[in-house]
C-alpha cells in the first residue's frame, strides 16, 4: 500500500511539478544513495562476468594447448593418435564457446 502511494506521488510529482511544495526535494535526495547503490551493484556484478568469462577464455586456451602439445609429442615419436585428434577438435569447440572471435567461418 505504501510503495503505491510513493508512486502515485512521484508520477504526480513529475507530471505537475508545480503543485508540490519544496519540501518533497529533500525526499529525492534520500532516493539518491539508493539509486548509487544499485549502479554500484551492477559495476560489480559486471566486473564479476568479465572476470568468469575471462577465466572460462583462460581455461579452454590452456586445454587446447595441452592438447596440441600431447598431440605434438606423439606425432615427434612416430604415432598417430586418433584419440588426441579427436581431444583437439574438442578443445577447439570449447574456445569457440568461450570466445567468438574463434569461431570459423562456414563456408557457403
Amino acid at each position: 500500500m505504501s510503495s503505491a502511494l510513493l508512486f502515485v506521488t512521484l508520477l504526480a510529482q513529475s507530471q505537475f511539478p508545480h503543485a508540490f511544495s519544496h519540501r518533497n526535494v529533500g525526499a529525492a535526495v534520500v532516493w539518491q544513495p539508493t539509486l548509487d547503490w544499485s549502479q554500484a551493484s551492477d559495476k560489480e556484478s559486471a566486473k564479476k562476468a568479465a572476470e568468469c568469462h575471462e577465466l572460462r577464455f583462460t581455461t579452454s586456451f590452456n586445454h587446447l594447448k595441452e592438447a596440441l602439445d600431447d598431440f605434438a609429442e606423439a606425432y615427434n615419436q612416430g604415432k598417430l593418435d586418433l584419440k588426441k585428434i579427436e581431444e583437439i577438435k574438442k578443445a577447439w569447440r570449447d574456445l569457440e564457446n568461450s570466445e567468438a572471435r574463434f569461431r570459423l567461418e562456414k563456408s557457403k
